[in-house]
């Protein structure tokens, strides 16, 4: 099997002109005098003997090279034209398509209307000069990376006559501008991420606070395994930011120390190790393992990074609560839950709310003043720099 799904037919090719002609015939005869794509690369092609079928399963035409014995069980133009480029040389160029050329033939005509007289040529091209001084490479780039990724378009926009048409309706000079092949949009994806990186890291390095992180790990339905690194800083200018560093794909399982690595080959990436603040997980063990690799892995440098995973660790609070209503939604009956409250309070008597006082004060508009509750009972209060009380107006609970 040769490229671009291209098979060999080992049937002998026509020996003369008049069995070239009569092949040909049956293949315009089955076509009924259409030409099957409206396009010049159907030119080079051949009818089948009759052996060989007209049409495949899916009732498309089959495309029989007439320089060679190779046919294409599907009709992808792509894969013909490059058969023929590269086999025997011949550079085929798709015609426009009947409205590109009519808008085409428009924008000529309103061009002469706006140009007559004795200079007309050297008028168009001082226009065509002062449209192509407005033309800026980069922000078109970036706009057609951001329409095809955002939207989810398929590389082979960039060959729909349509969108080059109505490029050059807004302006003219656009011709040289636009990618016109899909094979150039990949790389100018790619060279629009990397600028784009190169932003955001000079952004990272000039934060005016320490770099906060959310990391979170999960399994796609197809089972790969991804983890997610958001940051979150301020700019010099003291806006909040965030952002999403790296989405890596992590390799049989996320282990902590695996999901370790990463986070630390990403940080030095963009150059912040030394700026690392809290990082924000859910409960699971592995992050426990994560935070403990970090800490050992930039406290073991050269020059030491004090970063402490017991101090700088913060427990996603939806996750806790998202866990505590599961057990008690799947308590087996009422003595599980007192059971589970009498032996918190064996711990932390003083720090545990019963469950009628939390409903009550949150149904009540009273939540902040429950949260300073439990600030005022934290042992490590000390760190907590202390915020003269809030007022507000007591909310009603009045049910109408």
């Amino acid at each position: 099997m040769t490229p671009e799904s291209l098979r060999l037919d080992h049937s002998p090719t026509p020996s003369s002109a008049t069995e070239a002609a009569t092949t040909e015939g049956k293949y315009r005869e089955g076509t009924k005098g259409k030409k099957p794509l409206a396009h010049k690369l159907w030119s080079h092609s051949k009818g089948p003997d009759d052996r060989l079928p007209l049409r495949n399963k899916h009732r498309q035409r089959i495309f029989y090279c007439k320089h060679c014995n190779t046919f294409a069980p599907s009709p992808n133009l792509d894969s013909i034209r490059r058969h023929l480029t590269k086999d025997h040389g011949l550079v085929i160029e798709e015609d426009e398509r009947k409205l590109a050329i009519q808008i085409k033939g428009s924008l000529e005509a309103f061009w002469r209307k706006k140009t007559t007289g004795t200079d007309v040529k050297s008028r168009e091209d001082d226009m065509m000069n002062k449209l192509e001084r407005l033309l800026d490479q980069d922000a078109i780039d970036f706009a057609l990376v951001t329409l095809i990724t955002r939207r989810n378009l398929p590389y082979t926009c960039m060959q729909w006559p349509e969108l080059h048409a109505l490029v050059s309706l807004l302006n003219p000079a656009t011709g040289n501008t636009i990618v016109r092949s899909h094979t150039t949009v990949p790389r100018r994806i790619a060279s629009e991420f990397e600028r784009q990186k190169q932003l955001l890291k000079a952004a990272l390095q000039a934060s005016r606070s320490l770099i906060h992180f959310n990391v979170d790990t999960w399994t796609s339905k197809t089972m790969a395994e991804y983890q997610a690194i958001v940051a979150f800083f301020m700019t010099p200018n003291s806006q909040r930011k965030k952002a999403l560093l790296a989405l890596p794909e992590l390799d049989a399982s996320h282990s902590g120390n695996e999901c370790g690595a990463r986070f630390i080959a990403t940080i030095q990436d963009y150059g912040i190790e030394r700026q690392l603040g809290y990082m924000t997980c859910d409960n699971a063990s592995a992050n426990n393992t994560m935070c403990r690799y970090i800490e050992a892995e930039l406290g073991s440098r050269t020059a030491p990074i004090l970063w402490r995973s017991d101090w700088r660790r913060c427990r996603c609070l939806g996750h806790i609560i998202n866990l505590c209503c599961q057990a008690f939604m799947s308590a087996p009956d009422e003595e599980a839950i007192d059971y589970a409250v009498q032996q918190s309070q064996k711990f932390a008597p003083e720090r545990v709310i019963s469950v009628d006082t939390l409903f009550g004060d949150v149904l009540s508009g009273e939540e902040d003043d429950l949260i300073e509750r439990a600030q005022e009972d934290d042992d490590s209060d000390e760190f907590l720099e202390e915020q003269p009380p809030r007022k507000r107006a007591r909310r009603s609970t009045a049910v109408s």
